[in-house]
């Protein structure tokens, strides 16, 4: 997920192009590998005319999203409904997260098995070449072990960190003030998706039993990307800083959202409040710039010409959102997330399929998985914190 693919999916956008998933090209067949099949079951009875509350809302969200975009013949899932394309490797990383928001969500009795099948099918390896995409895989992989019992999910996840940290880490370039990470192994940018999601997948690392290494690398991450490529009057993040040195400003939620997910899971290992200081003052940013108004209230918008990699961003921004939230209870973070969570559902939710466009505002428009997953996540969000 580089910055290049983005900015050609705006200039695509601007050109009235709609930006697709590949061409749904049918796959080899493979042999019968049944060990590896994880078969939805069907989702509970809902009666028609019962209203659904936030927690059964996300549950149909996640039962759409395992139904329609799951391929339990190759433990994949893929990038559009019903299609045989497998997902681009980061999605499926936030696919992963969304299921295992409802393994969590559902006390381990839904969804329970597919983490293992999803990890048993990644036969090609974990590694690949944008740290960022790595990174992504290892948040999700880190929650798989108490939420599953699958101890060598952490092995992966912990891998996948060090490669980050051997491989990433550059205090040569760029501009002024040299730091920060790499987002590719030809190193030709450095971004804030791996810059602070490294610092969130290191302080869980370390408080979840490592060792203080990786607490001062998240340290050092965070306090350059912070004093380097965030706007102090204004919270802003910017996405990306080339090797001329020249910082890039455009504006997506999950900058954002990922920085202030960064910064709570430093002020959860630490108790310094500096941390949260920081991610309330990203999250003002947030709440000024990036939402527009809806029927259910404020909701995150990345734009109207939000596509391709940008159809991911918002689940993101709500999950750090509803972390920040819940640190700082006082700060009205929870109000954004909730509605947010009724926008998606009154708003953006095509009734005959419970599939969400990019727009969470509506009205709904094609589905991905990337759509798809981050409804899931943000119905989600709001219903593990109440509302």
């Amino acid at each position: 997920m580089s910055p290049l693919s983005i900015l050609l999916s705006l200039c695509f956008a601007a050109l009235g192009t709609a930006v697709s998933a590949e061409p749904d090209a049918p796959l080899p067949d493979l042999p019968d590998l049944p060990a590896l099949r994880y078969q939805p079951a069907a989702p509970p009875a809902v009666q028609p005319t019962a209203p659904l509350d936030v927690r059964g809302q996300a549950d149909a969200a996640l039962d759409a999203l395992v139904g329609l975009f799951w391929d339990s013949r190759r433990s994949a899932f893929t990038a559009a409904p019903g299609g045989r394309t497998p997902a681009e490797y980061w999605n499926a990383a936030q696919a992963l997260d969304a299921v295992l928001d409802g393994i969590e969500r559902s006390g381990g009795k839904r969804w329970r098995d597919l983490p293992r099948a999803f990890i048993q099918g990644k036969a090609g390896g974990w590694k690949r070449e944008e740290f960022d995409d790595e990174n992504w895989m290892a948040l999700a992989l880190l929650r798989v072990p108490p939420l599953t019992g699958d101890a060598s999910a952490r092995t992966e996840a912990e891998a996948l960190l060090s490669d980050i940290e051997a491989n990433a880490a550059d205090e040569s370039c760029c501009g002024k003030h040299p730091g920060g990470l790499w987002w590719d192994r030809d190193h030709t940018e450095k971004a804030t998706a791996i810059n602070a999601g490294a610092v969130i997948t290191a302080a869980r690392v370390y408080r979840q039993g490592g060792d203080k290494a990786q607490l001062a690398f998240a340290r050092k991450v965070f306090a350059y990307w912070l004093a380097e490529m965030v706007d102090p009057a204004t919270g802003q993040v910017a996405d990306h800083i080339d090797k001329s040195g020249q910082k890039v400003w455009w504006r997506f939620t999950y900058n954002e959202g990922t920085m202030i997910g960064a910064a709570v899971e430093l002020y959860r290992a630490t108790g310094e409040t500096p941390y949260l200081d920081a991610a309330k003052k990203i999250g003002a940013f947030v709440r000024a710039k990036e939402t527009v108004g809806s029927a259910a209230g404020p909701v995150l918008s990345d734009g109207s010409s939000c596509s391709g990699d940008c159809e991911q961003f918002k689940g993101i921004a709500q999950r750090y959102l509803a972390e920040l939230a819940s640190v700082d209870a006082s700060g009205g973070w929870a109000d954004l997330v909730s509605s947010d969570a009724k926008a998606i559902w009154q708003r953006d939710r095509d009734e005959r399929t419970t599939t969400f466009g990019t727009d969470w505002a509506g009205p709904p428009k094609k589905a991905s998985l990337a759509t798809q997953s981050s409804a899931a996540m943000a119905l989600s969000a709001a219903a593990l914190a109440g509302h």
